[in-house]
């Protein structure tokens, strides 16, 4: 099964392609902005150096937020046109719970987006990957006060270089295969069903 993923809703563009277990293709690109720029010939230059058509793909798992508004909204976009438009399945993905996946080795898997004006998006994992703090819109106050509730080893992650007072936070790289391998035997939505999970909306 040939599995395309798409992420932009963190700092980097990420896409990727893993058939069987197997990583094809991983590209990334650190951007903050512009994905409705570079996301399509991405995709475009990860299934020409595979040698992979569009309509080989049989699953496509796109990241759904939270993390950047625009950048979110433009990958479920594209997903949700490759989906229909190849008649796959589409499995959505948090991105909160792709940074928990890319360490291991804990007892608590604290995973922090930066939503700016001292506010985090933030999930807490256990280490089974299983959610024990539902994935929030919180002040950077809140955040230190539910990192300093918990009891043993603990992992910070983010998709960013964060500075919150003397806390180490790990800059962590997107494990792709191990995130597909998590998500893979999923059952997925139907493309029209799919929507950003954003936590917060976009101040107008």
């Amino acid at each position: 099964m040939k599995i395309l993923l798409i992420d932009t809703s963190l700092s980097n563009l990420t896409i990727a392609i893993t058939e069987e277990n197997k990583l094809l293709c991983s590209k990334s690109i650190k951007l903050n902005k512009d994905f409705s720029i570079y996301t399509i010939s991405y995709i475009e230059g990860a299934l020409n150096a595979v040698n992979i058509k569009p309509a080989d793909i049989d699953t496509i798992m796109v990241f759904v937020g939270p993390g950047s508004f625009t950048g979110t909204r433009i990958g479920v976009t594209i997903a949700k046109v490759f989906a229909w438009c190849l008649n796959v399945k589409i499995i959505p993905i948090s991105s909160l719970k792709a940074l928990a996946l890319s360490v291991d080795n804990f007892e608590y898997a604290v995973s922090v987006i930066d939503a700016k004006s001292n506010s985090y998006y933030v999930a807490i994992y256990n280490q089974n990957y299983e959610i024990i703090f539902n994935e929030q819109y919180i002040s950077k106050a809140e955040l230190i006060d539910k990192i300093y509730e918990l009891n043993g080893k603990i992992k910070i992650v983010s998709d960013n270089e964060l500075n919150i007072d003397d806390i180490k936070i790990l800059n962590v790289e997107l494990d792709v295969l191990k995130i597909v391998q998590y998500h893979t035997n999923e059952n997925g939505v139907n493309p029209h069903e799919l929507a950003p999970n954003y936590l917060k909306m976009m101040d107008i």
